[in-house]
């Protein structure tokens, strides 16, 4: 699931009083929650494309290459081991002509906010679609349908978007600012729409996993959640900050004969990593394009994070490549909030830019060969 706007920096800021997280807050600890994660992209439709094909360029849905198939999507692998595979979105499904693009990938069903419509008269919507609770609820409806049968779903939600409407029947908990009204850079008003925005999101999402949860899917369903990318238009962030400024929860519920013998909250993890995990998860012995780790081996191979290709983090520190100039940090603080500009002719420093600069050439060159191939 793909959660717009989720966003790492308003797991951190929830509290009692500033209430950002709703019903997914009690099940927090049921989950298993990657602290350290960059979304792939700062943008929805960019994010998307690299989810679903591992795409360090965009946008392909509005290129001439939207009809091209790519090897690299996320959908073959399921595919090949009989799953039938879904895209169901709470958005208009001609926004930036993703329907076209997405019925190339190899998905069997793709389903829109018209479609959640039809089945359920009574939702309520807004500019950018159908708010979340109704996308959810729609999901539960595909997946009850012939539940012997496989399914994998893609879904991109659309709740948590200017400009942050809830819907009526929704009750808010309450949520006071005072705490970070200083820190605002919009004003109030704004704040606490996107504020129960992002609580409203949360809650729904809370409420699915514990839907499917306690129903008979419960036992063969595992559900991922991350942000698309971080809210933006909130909050100043500095260099010193820049990688709360990218970063987005990653979120697996996993029914107990799946759990993993190893977790670690801290590993640094980005968009990248999410499908190699679910694939290992989920599929046995599937072949798959590598774009990124399994988040849930325990492996003494190199563990980054990269956000929009330009910028990268580890255990160390932060390489990042913007205005045409590499700048690096290294961690101020052992939970890996805090940056502190460092000697760019670090030896760490020429590695992670190495690192960087060869997986955007792999993931390019895979892109642009399944182009060439299609012509």
């Amino acid at each position: 699931i793909l959660m717009e706007s989720m966003s790492n920096h308003y797991f951190e800021l929830h509290s009692k009083e500033l209430n950002l997280l709703g019903d997914l807050n009690d099940i927090l600890p049921e989950l298993y929650y990657f602290k350290n994660g960059l979304s792939s992209f700062n943008g929805t439709i960019y994010s998307l494309e690299n989810l679903l094909v591992n795409t360090p360029k965009g946008i392909i849905s509005q290129s001439p290459y939207f009809d091209t198939s790519f090897s690299s999507s996320i959908s073959k692998p399921f595919k090949e081991q009989g799953y039938e595979t879904y895209f169901i979105t709470g958005a208009h499904l001609s926004w930036r002509n993703t329907d076209k693009f997405i019925k190339k990938q190899g998905f069997d069903i793709i389903k829109g906010s018209s479609h959640i419509k039809q089945k359920f008269p009574n939702t309520e919507d807004f500019a950018w679609g159908t708010h979340d609770g109704y996308l959810f609820d729609y999901i539960k409806d595909q997946l009850q349908q012939s539940p012997a049968k496989p399914k994998m779903v893609f879904s991109l939600t659309v709740s948590n978007h200017t400009p942050y409407e809830i819907p009526t029947h929704y009750k808010p908990y309450p949520i006071k600012i005072d705490a970070i009204k200083n820190l605002l850079r919009v004003d109030e008003k704004m704040a606490f729409a996107n504020f129960y925005s992002h609580q409203y999101s949360a809650s729904q999402l809370a409420k699915f996993i514990k839907d499917i949860k306690n129903s008979p899917l419960g036992e063969n369903t595992i559900i991922v959640a991350t942000g698309d990318h971080n809210i933006r238009q909130v909050f100043e962030y500095d260099d010193e900050n820049s990688f709360l400024k990218r970063s987005v929860p990653i979120l697996f519920y996993i029914p107990e004969k799946y759990k993993p013998a190893f977790f670690d909250s801290s590993v640094m993890a980005s968009h990248k990593d999410i499908f190699p995990t679910i694939f290992n998860l989920s599929l046995s012995n599937q072949k798959y394009i590598y774009s990124g780790d399994n988040l849930f081996k325990k492996s003494p191979n190199y563990r980054f994070a990269i956000n929009e290709y330009n910028f990268m983090a580890d255990s160390i520190g932060v390489i990042s490549y913007e205005n045409g100039s590499p700048a690096y940090y290294t961690w101020k603080d052992k939970n890996k909030r805090k940056l502190s500009l460092d000697n760019i002719q670090n030896p760490h420093a020429q590695f992670m830019l190495n690192k960087m600069k060869a997986f955007s050439a792999l993931q390019t060159i895979q892109i642009y060969t399944d182009i060439e191939k299609s012509k």
